[in-house]
């Protein structure tokens, strides 16, 4: 089908009424940098540029100011269409643009990339294992960076951010495993809260005729198997912390088969089994991979997972690709863990008896058990469960 080739400037009026939408438009010649000038100053609020099939465009950058919204291509394109929310009652946008031979500088490019690694670290600030001592460099680094990209700098003031990423990044400093501590491992899949309403943790099967299992199910507070304990091994190991991860119960530590990567159990000793990497993921998780494998194809994984919608007792912890996202895990101590559910729930103070002894009843009864609003005679009464001799 013919389709008119349209040259630049081209006055584009919305073929919608909801919204504004200009019909598809074939350029003469192709452009990487798109203008659109409204009839009116306007927001552009969800601005989405798509090809003649349909295809949505993914803009490297957008700059709105007044009535104009300047958008920055990977590419050139030939053909597109656009449509905005029509807040402010636009009726007719001019379309613009060029094409910029060069494309961005090797240092805007470099700045981009580095940013777009560094951001999606996304750590989260505190005291729990995974989580890091202090995000301000961190995020006076991304902000710098975020100016730059959106305003454009010159070379050098670029270089400088990307450097200041990279130092933000070496930088960050992540709590590790305390020694003599007990942690519980929960499952770090947010949609398990979701759809449990609790967490889910690791703990050990004991008895199984294959060992002493692995596996995972809702966490327990007063069940000691879910207990575990890090023990540093003195080295990185492939860059990162190494643990031997010890049960309190069986003092058993954790290792899986050479041959078998699906299986994962406890063995008497170190010298038994190999340390785990522990690699930080965002949002302050972590992964456990095990260190004879240097391509992270060994993680702590639980099995049938299915996305957080699972998570039934017997569960096996098995070992799968670290950048699995359901190998993930959260590592809590334990004491704190519990301290602040118990919090939550509002308990406080609880008691703990082998006899379970009834509460006294208030109010005044006869020796036959029977409440009467005053005793109408000399004798021997129960007051608020005890026995009274009152006279009258």
């Amino acid at each position: 089908m013919f389709r008119e080739l349209q040259t630049l400037p081209f006055n584009a009026k919305s073929i919608s009424d909801l919204n504004f939408r200009s019909e598809s438009i074939t350029l003469y010649e192709g452009i990487n940098n798109v203008v659109l000038k409204a009839d009116k100053d306007c927001a552009f609020e969800n601005l989405v540029l798509t090809t003649l099939a349909g295809n949505v465009i993914e803009p490297e950058a957008v700059k709105i100011a007044g009535n104009t919204a300047t958008i920055s291509l990977t590419s050139a394109i030939g053909d597109l269409a656009f449509t905005f929310d029509n807040t402010e009652g636009v009726s007719e946008v001019e379309l613009s643009g060029s094409f910029d031979n060069n494309g961005p500088s090797a240092a805007y490019t470099a700045l981009q990339s580095t940013y777009n690694t560094v951001s999606a670290l996304a750590p989260v600030e505190g005291t729990e294992v995974g989580q890091v001592v202090s995000l301000n460099a961190y995020n006076d680094a991304l902000a710098i960076a975020e100016g730059l990209l959106e305003e454009g700098g010159e070379d050098a003031a670029l270089e400088a951010a990307k450097a200041a990423l990279e130092a933000a990044q070496a930088g960050l400093v992540y709590n590790l495993p305390k020694a003599d501590t007990d942690y519980l491992i929960l499952i770090g899949i947010d949609a398990i809260r979701t759809n449990h309403y609790t967490d889910m943790a690791i703990y050990t099967d004991f008895g199984n005729v294959q060992g002493d299992m692995l596996r995972w199910t809702y966490v327990s507070l007063t069940n000691d198997a879910y207990r575990w304990r890090f023990i540093d091994c003195g080295e990185l190991k492939h860059g990162h912390p190494a643990y031997y991860i010890q049960n309190v119960v069986s003092n058993g530590y954790v290792t899986r088969s050479i041959d078998n990567n699906s299986i994962t159990f406890l063995v008497n000793d170190t010298t038994e089994t190999r340390p785990y990497n522990m690699v930080f993921r965002n949002n302050g998780k972590v992964s456990l991979n095990d260190t004879y494998w240097s391509n992270g194809e060994a993680a702590l994984h639980p099995n049938y997972h299915g996305g957080g919608a699972s998570g039934y007792k017997g569960n096996k912890i098995i070992t799968w690709g670290m950048t699995d996202n359901a190998s993930v895990m959260r590592i809590v101590e334990a004491e704190k863990y519990i301290n602040d559910v118990l919090v939550a729930l509002d308990i406080e103070n609880i008691d703990v008896t082998d006899e379970y002894v009834a509460p006294a009843v208030k109010g005044t009864f006869d020796l036959f058990g029977r409440r009467i609003e005053a005793p109408a005679t000399t004798g021997v009464y129960i007051v608020d469960g005890k026995k009274k001799v009152i006279k009258k």
